[in-house]
């Protein structure tokens, strides 16, 4: 964090205040905020006691502002589910290999799954989640280029076994599945009602 800049109430304070809030909507109290130069759309949560969630710069400067609402709602449904307290145990095993990805993999692909909803509850904006999700997948400039058609059609080929076995050997879902659970749950718990 020495190398990353605080966002505070006159450091990005519209960022902040939105991330202030969520916070307090999810009952956390001690909670900071950090941007870290890095082109790669990235951001993590830490914390046992406290919650600090790290955004990197390419982030920021390529997800619109309510793109952004939605992974930083995400990332604080990691702290307030107690993803971060599980995952710091469990970490020493590291998150990017094999034998940790089958023994913690689907509890990991469980709290993305969560967590994306929770972002949803906290924008209500199923389209900002879902094109936030896209971004990550090919960035801004490629999104703007994207074939929805061809991007559903490719949706509904991961049911194949061979792409859903892939998943298994990943610490993270596959984004077109989370796209499709964060859009069954956008259905059932808001369009339905």
């Amino acid at each position: 964090l020495g190398n990353a800049i605080k966002v505070h109430q006159k450091q990005f304070p519209e960022m902040f205040e939105i991330f202030k809030d969520y916070a307090r909507r999810l009952g956390i109290s001690r909670a900071s905020l950090y941007i870290n130069q890095d082109p790669t759309l990235q951001a993590f949560t830490l914390g046992l006691n406290s919650c600090t969630l790290v955004l990197t710069s390419g982030l920021v400067e390529q997800l619109s502002e309510k793109e952004l609402q939605f992974v930083i709602g995400h990332e604080l449904g990691h702290y307030a589910a107690g993803h971060t307290r599980v995952s710091t145990i469990i970490s020493p095993a590291g998150s990017d290999n094999v034998i940790s990805n089958l023994l913690f993999g689907f509890w990991n692909r469980k709290c993305e799954y969560t967590s994306d909803r929770c972002g949803l509850v906290l924008t209500k904006d199923v389209d900002s989640g879902v094109s936030a999700l896209i971004k990550l997948a090919i960035g801004k400039k490629l999104y703007e280029e994207l074939d929805i058609k061809g991007y559903v059609e490719q949706i509904k080929a991961t049911e194949r076994f061979s792409v859903r076995l892939s998943e298994i050997l990943g610490s993270h879902p596959l984004i077109t599945n989370r796209i499709k659970y964060l859009l069954v749950f956008w259905k059932e718990s808001f369009e339905l009602k």
